[in-house]
C-alpha cells in the first residue's frame, strides 16, 4: 500500500506547477516515456536475469527524458512558452506489440533504440491576474512537432 501513495506523491508533485518568478523564466524538467507499462505490467525498475548471464541486474522499464523550457509573460494574463525535449527511445524492431511487450522482458534481440526530440510552442491565457492572486487555473493552446 505504501508504493501505491508513493506514487500518488510523485504524480501529483509532477503535475503541480508554483511560479517563483514574474515576466519569465528558464525550467529544466525531468520525465519518462513509457508506452506499454500496462500492457506488461512492468513499471520503473525490476531486478530480471538478463539472457546469457546467470547474475541478476536492475532494468529500466521506462526511458528517461530531460526538457528544457522557457516562459515569457505577454501579458499580466497571456503566457508563450518554448520547450524541447529529448530523449533515447526504445522500441521492438516489428510493430507488433507481442514484440514490444517481448522487448520490455528484455529479450535485445528484437530492440532498436533511437534518438527522440520534440519542439514545443504554447500559449497559456490565466483565468485570474498573477498579481493579485497566488494561484490561478490557465488555459494552454499550442504546437507540438516531434522527430526521430
Amino acid at each position: 500500500m505504501k508504493k501505491y501513495y508513493f506514487f500518488l506523491i510523485i504524480l501529483i508533485g509532477l503535475n503541480v506547477q508554483l511560479s517563483a518568478q514574474t515576466k519569465h523564466g528558464i525550467g529544466i524538467h525531468f520525465g519518462a516515456f513509457d508506452f506499454y507499462g500496462p500492457q506488461t505490467a512492468k513499471y520503473f525498475v525490476q531486478n530480471r536475469t538478463l539472457n546469457n548471464d546467470d547474475g541478476q541486474k536492475k532494468v529500466l522499464y521506462w526511458d528517461p527524458a530531460i526538457r528544457v523550457s522557457y516562459w515569457h509573460e505577454l501579458h499580466r494574463m497571456l503566457d508563450l512558452s518554448f520547450a524541447g525535449t529529448i530523449s533515447q527511445l526504445h522500441y521492438p524492431a516489428s510493430s507488433k506489440d507481442s514484440l514490444f511487450i517481448m522487448s520490455k522482458y528484455n529479450d535485445l534481440a528484437i530492440k532498436q533504440a533511437f534518438l527522440f526530440g520534440s519542439l514545443q510552442v504554447r500559449g497559456a491565457f490565466n483565468f485570474l491576474d498573477r498579481n493579485r492572486y497566488f494561484a490561478a487555473p490557465y488555459l494552454t493552446a499550442g504546437a507540438n512537432m516531434s522527430f526521430r
